[in-house]
């Protein structure tokens, strides 16, 4: 039989985070590491694996909130070292990187050219035509023979 003191209990639990508080510090401690090694934001998407490791239960202390909601609340409290940036054009994409740091997130390259009003037309008719296409009985449809070249042609 097997007994542990509670003192040993409690030092197992110091491991892991107990507050709120020792959240922030972890995440301005995240932060400030990917930083200082990557002069780069730390994407909140990229967050949860960092955080399992020394807060496995950081969700416990969000008190029903998203992380992002966390972190937007406290950001700005005294003594907090993160802020929380946002991508201009992607809503999706966040960040968190040390207080007094700037970032620009960089341009997304295209290497397609803009889709233009006509062209989603174009698209729409033709994806209507295959619509109505579909709504033929299986023998008639069997009967439907047209060239790669014409759909192309209702494409433009």
């Amino acid at each position: 039989m097997i007994f542990t003191t509670k003192s040993s209990l409690a030092t197992n639990q110091d491991k892991f985070m107990t507050t709120q508080e020792s959240l922030v510090k972890l995440l301005a401690k995240i932060a400030k590491a990917q930083w200082n090694s990557k002069t780069q934001p730390v994407l909140l998407s990229n967050l949860p694996p960092l955080l399992a490791g020394d807060a496995p239960d950081y969700k416990d202390f969000l008190a029903g909130k998203s992380l992002k909601q966390f972190i937007k609340e406290t950001e700005g409290n005294a003594g907090n070292q993160y802020t929380l940036i946002e991508h201009p054009t992607q809503r999706a994409k966040l960040a968190i990187l040390p207080t007094g740091v700037t970032y620009d997130f960089p341009e997304a390259i295209t290497t397609s050219e803009p889709t233009t009003a006509n062209d989603r037309s174009s698209e729409k008719a033709l994806v209507d035509f295959l619509k109505a296409l579909k709504k033929l009985p299986p023998q008639d449809i069997s009967d439907v023979h047209i060239p790669v070249s014409v759909l192309i042609k209702m494409m433009k």
